[in-house]
């Protein structure tokens, strides 16, 4: 009887391993930018005076940060800077 041989799964095993870590870097970036954004969001909230000027470079943060989590991620596109007129 001949020996069959197994085709070897070590390149692909590896690739897929890269490409798992790859991921889930990309993934832990994504929601660490989208919870702080949140994070802030709610901050401002609590604060009763959202509209308060002292808020701007936060408001201006919390953007910042969705637009980079978004960039990263194109899925969370749905989550998006609302437009202004």
């Amino acid at each position: 009887m001949a020996c069959q041989q197994r085709p070897s799964a070590d390149g692909g095993v590896g690739g897929q391993l890269g490409l798992a870590v790859f991921l889930s870097v990309q993934a832990v970036q994504v929601e660490r930018r989208l919870v702080r954004a949140a994070q802030l969001a709610l901050s401002i909230t609590r604060s009763g005076t959202p509209n308060d000027p002292r808020w701007v470079a936060t408001k201006e943060e919390i953007l910042a940060l969705m637009d980079q989590g978004i960039a990263i991620n194109p899925h969370y596109r749905k989550i998006r800077r609302p437009r202004r007129d």
